[in-house]
């Protein structure tokens, strides 16, 4: 989704099929039938709270606007059918925050898509999920209309890192999403983590990739802060208020691939 996005603006991201390589000018193409869009990715741009080093394209909560967007996105949806076959093996629904959708508006889109298309070839289709905006009634909506896999953005499991970065969640809440997931049946949850934090200590990454691992889950995602323009922390970088240090970067990176 660009920046020039707004409310009921496009969401809906169709990949087309690369062109065979092997194909030329001169090859005969043995059906003139176009390969049908393997991939859809959805971007859903509401937060609770806009966090200070995201980039990403996104909108405070607005439930005036949340269920007009949802039809908007099946609006499009139905366009994009209007002009390709769609025949998906993997859905993403991204964000922004999409669990910052009510159970019922993400039941309302998952319904929709379920209706306008055949899913039956459906392998990966992750939701991303804030851990603030996790519940047992949500999660068991999700595994009804079979989502399979959960990307979980804890970042860290250290409330005072977590206040830096502005995250609505806390530790305990994050932990307590996880297991909520778990019961509901999930068994392919992704936790995003982040290091390189203002005021992160070795320590600190340490004790946060140690607990992550005992929780066992099937992936683990580690990003570096980067300091992205049109964000808060790009203005208190660019003033001094916020420091990098590429050496505890350069430590921390060593130790997650360790």
């Amino acid at each position: 989704m660009s920046d020039s996005a707004n409310h009921n603006s496009a969401t809906v991201e169709a990949a087309v099929p690369a062109a065979d390589p092997r194909a030329n000018a001169g090859d005969t193409p043995a059906s003139t039938e176009i390969e049908p869009i393997r991939r859809i990715y959805v971007h859903i741009p509401f937060c609770a709270r806009i966090c200070p080093y995201c980039a990403f394209y996104k909108t405070l909560m607005d439930r005036s606007h949340t269920q007009r967007f949802c039809h908007a996105i099946l609006r499009e949806l139905e366009q994009h059918i209007a002009s390709r076959k769609i025949l998906p093996s993997t859905v993403y629904f991204g964000g922004g925050t999409p669990t910052a959708l009510s159970t019922s508006q993400l039941e309302f889109l998952l319904h929709g898509f379920r209706e306008r298309l055949d899913l039956s070839q459906v392998k990966e289709w992750t939701i991303e999920a804030n851990p603030g905006s996790v519940s047992a009634r949500k999660a068991d909506m999700l595994q009804l209309f079979r989502v399979n896999r959960i990307s979980l953005g804890v970042q860290s499991w250290d409330d005072d890192l977590l206040k830096t970065l502005g995250r609505e969640h806390n530790a305990e809440q994050a932990e307590k999403s996880f297991f909520i997931l778990r019961e509901a049946g999930f068994s392919n949850i992704n936790v995003d983590l982040m290091f390189g934090l203002p005021g992160q200590t070795r320590e600190q990454w340490r004790a946060t990739l140690e607990k992550t691992i005992a929780l066992q889950p099937e992936h683990i995602s580690a990003y570096c802060l980067t300091y992205e323009e049109d964000t808060e922390f790009f203005l208190r970088h660019s003033r001094g208020e916020l420091c990098s240090n590429a050496d505890i970067e350069a430590d921390l990176f060593e130790m997650t691939m360790s």
